[in-house]
């Protein structure tokens, strides 16, 4: 069975109307990523599909907290981390969707945790780096765009746990902004597009794990 962990209803929407169920909160009523239910909450997809959803709620905890339940509650053989991410390469495009390779938890930069490979491989790979609390400061983007491709708030937790619990972990981001001083606005602006993208780039595959 697959778990698959989501940081807030507004990305996981479009996912859960792929899967033909309607989040509890329409995306169009959260109006800021900070937002959240009552978390974790979950979806099972079951008969239809052998997945189960978890709104694990936004940070490092959180994120670990979504995996330990999924794996309790429905003993998941692996876990699919789809969410957004901000780029901080000139190399990674504003909605462009990328498969992640490996990451880390900032600012522990030299302890990198890998991620499955073996899905999603038309999708170019990033190097991942999540932090405890959004990236807007110009200096700390530099720092952190020396290792990484990408930065988000959930992944390299969600990596972490899985790699500790021996379950096999793919990870699917899509980029709404560049994690710059004044993207805060973008990300919004971007949020429920690029979550639109994520859930069509995804649907598929997931169906075949």
């Amino acid at each position: 069975m697959i778990g698959i962990v989501i940081a807030t209803i507004r990305e996981a929407a479009p996912l859960l109307a792929r899967a033909g169920i309607m989040a509890d909160e329409s995306p169009a009523t959260l109006r800021s990523t900070s937002r959240e239910p009552a978390v974790p909450l979950c979806y099972d997809l079951r008969p239809a599909h052998a997945m189960a959803l978890c709104v694990s709620g936004m940070g490092p905890d959180r994120a670990r907290a979504g995996v330990d339940l999924l794996l309790k509650k429905y003993a998941v053989t692996s876990v699919v981390n789809v969410g957004v991410a901000g780029a901080l390469s000139e190399k990674r495009s504003v909605a462009g969707i990328y498969r992640v390779s490996r990451a880390c938890l900032w600012p522990s930069a030299e302890t990198v945790y890998a991620c499955a490979n073996d899905r999603w491989k038309k999708l170019p790979p990033v190097v991942l780096a999540t932090v405890d609390e959004p990236v807007f400061d110009p200096v700390r983007r530099k720092e952190i765009a020396r290792h990484a491709d990408i930065v988000d708030m959930e992944g390299a937790a969600i990596a972490q746990r899985c790699q500790a619990r021996g379950v096999p972990l793919y990870a699917i981001k899509g980029v709404t902004d560049r994690a710059g001083e004044n993207d805060r606005e973008q990300l919004l602006r971007n949020l429920d597009k690029v979550s639109a993208v994520l859930a069509e780039s995804v649907w598929k595959e997931l169906k075949g794990l």
